[in-house]
């Protein structure tokens, strides 16, 4: 049960290192964005978007660490990550319509 918790603290540092190479990734297109040329400002979206994606190590560390004393919390924190997961990336794919141009 330890290694559901060490899962968790691994895939909590990868989403931590995505976040931050999102939010220095300046205006390179990293999302595949739908007509990507409409995009007003590239490097604000990239900045929106990893906002976003930080809370999810934001929430999967905490139960990680607690998972590797009570194998419960770590199970339990990787039920809400992955909810925390699928919810920001559903807020990011609908919050990339404020980035796009009306031509």
């Amino acid at each position: 049960m330890v290694a559901i918790s060490v899962v968790l603290l691994l895939f909590s540092g990868l989403m931590l290192v995505i976040g931050l190479a999102v939010r220095f990734s300046g205006r390179s297109t990293v999302f595949i964005v739908h007509e990507p040329e409409k995009v007003r400002d590239m490097a604000a979206l990239n900045r929106y978007a990893s906002n976003r994606l930080l809370l999810v190590p934001l929430v999967g560390f905490p139960f990680g660490v607690q998972g590797l004393e009570a194998p419960v919390v770590g199970l339990l924190g990787g039920f809400v990550t992955g909810l925390a997961l699928v919810a920001v990336l559903m807020w990011v794919s609908v919050g990339v319509e404020r980035f796009k141009d009306a031509r």
